[in-house]
């Protein structure tokens, strides 16, 4: 049991850091390099609207990285038969499926992120760099600049008062709820 419980949080890491990634790897050049491949011409010339050709990138992407993230997590649970010997409960497995629902979303959402950013760019660069940027922010620097807001908000000295530091902690969580990683 002490093994398997190293195992999970390896899952929920790889998810909160590592799964955005993949979904700006596969959306950050989904648009544009078409345009850059001038191949948007011959795309569009059939009876294909922009909107489904974009959607279409979307989908193909999100279904990928779905299956993906489900194969991750149906080794886990396989890891986990292994070292217990014994199946997860129904319960156990409707939490897992749970989680794997919610990060199958939080991936689409960087998805999204990505091919945004790849309309927005004419450059795939551009569209790279943006998105990694956003990415390095909401996973890194949200934490600090929560902190950073609750201390001009309600400073903490060496004599603040327990309301002080609750109020404190409630606005660093508040600033928090706006980081995908965080609410993840």
């Amino acid at each position: 049991m002490l093994r398997l419980r190293k195992v999970f949080p390896l899952l929920l890491l790889f998810c909160m850091f590592f799964a955005p990634l993949l979904g700006v790897i596969f959306g950050f050049d989904a648009i544009n390099s078409e345009f850059s491949r001038r191949t948007v011409s011959r795309i569009l010339a059939q009876p294909l609207h922009r909107d489904s050709w974009i959607n279409g990138k979307f989908l193909a992407s999100f279904v990928t990285l779905a299956i993906m993230l489900t194969s991750i997590t149906v080794l886990i649970i396989g890891l986990g038969i292994a070292l217990l010997g014994f199946p997860p409960e129904i319960g156990e497995l409707g939490r897992i499926g749970l989680f794997l629902g919610v990060s199958i979303i939080y991936v689409g959402f960087w998805l999204a992120l990505g091919v945004l950013f790849s309309i927005l760019f004419d450059r795939t660069v551009s569209s790279a760099l943006a998105s990694i940027a956003v990415w390095i922010f909401f996973s890194f620097f949200m934490y600090m600049l929560a902190g950073v807001i609750a201390d001009r908000l309600v400073p903490l000295g060496p004599k603040a008062s327990m309301e002080a530091w609750v109020k404190h902690s409630y606005i660093k969580e508040v600033v928090l709820k706006f980081s995908p990683t965080t609410t993840f």
